[in-house]
C-alpha cells in the first residue's frame, strides 16, 4: 500500500508543474505576483481541506514544524516561479525534488539511524548525476543562456534545491513525532500559516505601493497579474490555474505524509522525486513542447538507474 499511494503522490506532484508554468506564462512576473500565486494557493488548499477535515488540532510541536514547513515551501515555490523564466519546466522541477530527494536521505541515515546499503548510496549518487546536465541546457525559448542569466538560474535552482529538502525533512520530522497530528490536520495547518505569511506579505506590499504613490494599491497588488493589458479572463485563467496547481500539491502531500509514517525516509523521498523527475519531463513535452534533447534524455536514462537501485533493496 505504501508504493501505491506513493505513486499517486508522484502523480499529483508531477500535474502540479503544469499548472505553475501556465501562471507563469500569462503573467508579468515579479515577487508580487509570486506572493499572489501562494495566497491563492494555500487560500485555496486551507478552504478545501477544512470542508474535507472538518477539524483542526495543533500543538506546540506541529506549530513549530508548520512555520518550519512554510518558510522552506514558500522559498521552494516563490523560488521556482521565477527559475521557469530561464530553465525547462523538467529541470526545475529536477532541481525542486532533488533537494526533497538528497537531504532527506542524509537526514535519514545520519539523524534517524536508517539501514544504508551500497545500492541505496549508488542510486543517490546516480539520481544527482541526473541533474548536472541541465545545467547545459538552454532556456525554455531554445537560446543558450548569458552569464547573468546562468547566474540567477543556479541561484534560483540552489534556493528551490535547498527548501524543498527542508520541506521533506520537517514533514518527516513532524510524522514521527510522538506530538504529531493527522496528516490532513496538518496539510491544513500548514495552509494556514502558509495563508497567513503570505497574506501579511500582500498587506505590506499594498502598504508600500500605496506610499509610492499608486492610487489603486490594492488593485495593484491583488489585481494586475499579466504582463499586457489586465482582463478577467486572463484573471479568472490565473485562479484556476492556482486552484488546479493547490488541489494537485495538497493531495501529493497527503499521500507522500501516509507513506512517512511507514516508509523510510532513505527509500521514500530519493524514489519519489526520481518518479516525478522523470514524468515531468514526459509532460513538459507534451504539455509546452519541450524539446527532449540528449541532455534530457541522458538526465532520464540516469533517474531510471537510479530509481531500480532503489526498487532493489526496498
Amino acid at each position: 500500500m505504501d508504493f501505491l499511494y506513493l505513486l499517486i503522490a508522484c502523480l499529483f506532484f508531477s500535474v502540479q508543474f503544469l499548472f505553475q508554468k501556465n501562471f507563469q506564462k500569462n503573467t508579468r512576473g515579479g515577487f508580487a505576483v509570486s506572493l499572489w500565486n501562494q495566497f491563492a494557493v494555500y487560500l485555496c488548499m486551507a478552504l478545501y481541506l477544512a470542508v474535507k477535515t472538518r477539524s483542526f488540532a495543533v500543538n506546540g510541536t506541529a506549530l513549530l514544524y508548520s512555520v518550519l514547513y512554510a518558510v522552506s515551501g514558500l522559498s521552494c515555490s516563490i523560488a521556482s516561479l521565477f527559475a521557469m523564466r530561464y530553465g525547462k519546466v523538467s529541470a526545475v522541477s529536477g532541481f525542486c525534488l532533488a533537494g526533497g530527494m538528497v537531504l532527506p536521505f542524509f537526514y535519514g541515515i545520519f539523524w534517524l539511524g536508517e539501514s544504508v546499503t551500497v545500492l541505496k548510496i549508488a542510486g543517490i549518487l546516480v539520481l544527482c548525476a541526473s541533474l548536472i546536465p541541465s545545467l547545459c541546457e538552454k532556456d525554455p525559448s531554445g537560446k543558450a543562456r548569458s552569464r547573468s542569466d546562468f547566474i540567477k538560474y543556479t541561484l534560483l535552482s540552489l534556493v528551490v534545491f535547498c527548501g524543498n529538502g527542508f520541506v521533506s525533512i520537517f514533514s518527516k520530522a513532524h510524522q514521527i513525532s510522538p506530538n504529531a497530528i493527522g496528516t490532513d490536520e496538518f496539510v491544513l495547518l500548514n495552509a494556514v500559516v502558509c495563508l497567513t505569511i503570505t497574506g501579511v506579505g500582500m498587506l505590506i506590499l499594498t502598504a508600500v505601493t500605496g506610499a509610492r504613490g499608486d492610487k489603486k494599491p490594492f488593485r495593484t497588488v491583488f489585481y494586475e497579474l499579466a504582463a499586457g493589458p489586465m482582463v478577467p479572463k486572463v484573471f479568472l485563467l490565473c485562479v484556476a490555474m492556482t486552484a488546479c496547481y493547490a488541489l494537485c500539491n495538497g493531495l501529493g502531500n497527503i499521500f507522500s505524509l501516509r507513506c512517512a509514517l511507514t516508509m523510510d525516509s532513505s527509500i521514500q523521498f530519493p524514489l519519489l522525486s526520481g518518479i516525478v523527475i522523470f514524468l515531468t519531463a514526459i509532460l513538459g513535452w507534451l504539455c509546452f513542447r519541450e524539446k527532449i534533447g540528449k541532455n534530457n534524455l541522458i538526465s532520464l536514462a540516469l533517474t531510471v538507474v537510479g530509481i531500480t537501485l532503489f526498487v532493489i533493496p526496498a
